[in-house]
């Protein structure tokens, strides 16, 4: 979104973009399923909202890699490995980049 403001003593108009940055996704789920780990959460509201970047880890020792985005309030991470547990955080990312913080994390371990 563009900002426009007059300055009629120094005869100028400036122009401002404002980046919004997306509130932190809400109420963040792992449910586990046959092949694969379902992450759910509440959708956010914000009409800038592009997309939701979901991370993961195999290991509490191990640090967050991206996945996945998607601009649904859920995620499928498929082909997963047996009785093993699986860490997810989410974020929102605006239109014009800005990135919210990664949500808490949640853990599920898929079935044998």
């Amino acid at each position: 979104m563009h900002l426009f403001v007059g300055d009629r003593g120094n005869s100028r108009v400036q122009a401002f973009l404002l980046k919004h940055t997306p509130a932190v996704p809400r109420d963040v789920t792992a449910q586990a399923k046959i092949k694969e780990v379902q992450i759910s959460w509440k959708p956010g509201d914000e009409s800038y909202l592009e997309h939701y970047r979901v991370f993961s880890r195999d290991s509490p020792t191990e640090e967050f890699k991206f996945i996945g985005a998607t601009s649904a309030p859920f995620y499928l991470d498929k082909d997963l490995i047996s009785n093993k547990a699986y860490h997810y955080r989410v974020s929102s990312q605006a239109r014009e980049g800005n990135e919210s913080p990664l949500s808490g994390f949640v853990s599920a371990s898929r079935p044998s």
